[in-house]
């Protein structure tokens, strides 16, 4: 399984985080977020929804808002974060997969880090990982797997995460990918 997902992100990812798509196309929605500077752009079949947590700027679902899989996008500014540089903050991430987990189970308790390594999100540096977790809700669990790209602009730290179960990954890849090239600072699109 982890020689087929590397293999698979690596001919999936290289590069392509950094694509742009078309947000005049009549086959996707663009969501504007004017207070922290990002649009996201992503396939009209998809559908937003209500968020529950605070810094979730976005969510978006397959199949019109009633699919299994998932997208977030979420912000939280840096306490003193303007002095920050982007390079500054990536050369701060933890180098190792087992110090990155550590780091993302104070907001998902049991994740595992599947994979993690560089790669650019909106024409910038960024970390993508790969999480495998499990959801637990009104007496049901589902294990979750989960590609999170993290990148630091204007004092604040971008999460755009995208989710399914273990056994879809695989499939929904390429339209991960597409709303993943959808996410852009406003300054790089005009405003």
């Amino acid at each position: 399984m982890r020689v087929r997902l590397v293999a698979l992100l690596a001919v999936l990812w290289s590069g392509c985080l950094s694509a742009q798509i078309d947000p005049n196309s009549k086959n996707v929605t663009v969501y504007r977020d004017g207070e922290n500077g990002f649009i996201l752009t992503y396939p009209n079949t998809w559908s937003s929804v209500p968020t529950t947590y605070e810094r979730t700027r976005i969510k978006i679902v397959s199949e019109r808002g009633e699919g299994a899989e998932d997208c977030v996008v979420n912000v939280q500014p840096v306490p003193g974060g303007d002095g920050v540089t982007l390079e500054q903050y990536m050369k701060n991430l933890p180098n190792t997969a087992q110090q990155r987990e550590q780091q993302l189970q104070k907001a998902i308790p049991g994740a595992k880090v599947l994979m993690s390594t560089d790669t650019h999100i909106a024409n910038q540096a960024a970390r993508l990982d790969v999480i495998a977790f499990t959801v637990r809700s009104v007496g049901i669990e589902a294990p979750v797997r989960m590609l999170l790209v993290q990148t630091f602009h204007a004092g604040k730290v971008y999460s755009v995460g995208c989710r399914s179960s273990p056994e879809t990954l695989d499939k929904n890849m390429p339209v991960f990918q597409i709303i993943f090239a959808g996410f852009a600072f406003i300054s790089q699109r005009g405003r």
